[in-house]
């Protein structure tokens, strides 16, 4: 069996493959998906080339296009990448629909301006970790300390009559308990220049919660117990965002 690993992107509940397939092999490709995932157990040869009016030649053909043997080893290949993906999705966090569309209008509204991310503690870890990963994807995203200098840096500015515009665009704020002090100035100062605030919290009262235009609520609670083990907040946080972040991308 050759060590090929699939190239693949997810496209209305479909896998298709991403190498230069023309519309009658990607059928093909996806009707083999659709019978794994329907656990019918593995679709011949024969009955898939009448199924699709092409010949076993022609999906031999296919097969090693993709740089596999036969079909056996396509087939096996997008059996285990299902498998994978069943597993993938037990790490997968609940998150209302409504808040996603809300998300990716606000990112995509804001794509071409700077943004920023602030936690403090562990939370400030996550922040890091936003930032990184959105930058990577192409977002103008700046950490706690910039979003302080950014804004401070044009008060100065507009009090020695010298040009201060702030563009508005969006903070992103983490906060398991809601109330972290430092990471509230900074949603109170992103406000008052018209920022989006976005938030990653447990506690729907806090004050975090109540002055975000956004709220992800994190295994919610009433209240946050100091020292409670285990804590899976911060790292919940980060698979939530990449979840929402991945489909913002694709539009899956």
């Amino acid at each position: 069996m050759m060590n090929t690993k699939l190239n693949l992107d997810k496209d209305m509940g479909y896998y298709l493959l991403l190498n230069n397939l023309n519309d009658q092999e990607a059928a093909v490709i996806k009707s083999i998906i659709r019978n794994i995932e329907a656990g019918a157990g593995r679709v011949s040869i024969t009955q898939l080339a009448a199924e699709h009016f092409v010949s076993a030649a022609f999906i031999i053909k296919l097969s090693k296009k993709l740089g596999f043997s036969g079909y056996t080893e396509l087939y096996y290949q997008l059996q285990k990448r299902r498998e994978e993906d069943i597993e993938t999705q037990q790490f997968a966090i609940p998150y209302d629909e409504a808040s996603y569309h809300k998300l990716a209008e606000i990112l995509e509204a804001n794509r071409r301006k700077n943004a920023f991310v602030v936690g403090e503690g562990f939370g400030s870890v996550v922040a890091d970790y936003i930032t990184q990963r959105m930058a990577i994807c192409g977002f103008m995203m700046y950490s706690s300390v910039h979003f302080y200098d950014y804004v401070i840096f044009r008060e100065q500015n507009r009090q020695h009559g010298l040009s201060s515009n702030i563009e508005p665009s969006f903070i992103i704020a983490i906060s398991q308990s809601g109330e972290t002090s430092s990471v509230l100035e900074n949603v109170k100062r992103a406000k008052q220049h018209k920022f989006k605030v976005i938030a990653f919290t447990r506690v729907a009262e806090s004050r975090l919660a109540h002055e975000s235009d956004l709220v992800f609520l994190i295994d919610p609670v009433k209240q946050v117990l100091v020292g409670q083990l285990p804590n899976a907040f911060f790292g919940k946080t980060i698979l939530l965002f990449e979840q929402l972040l991945s489909r913002v991308l694709y539009k899956n």
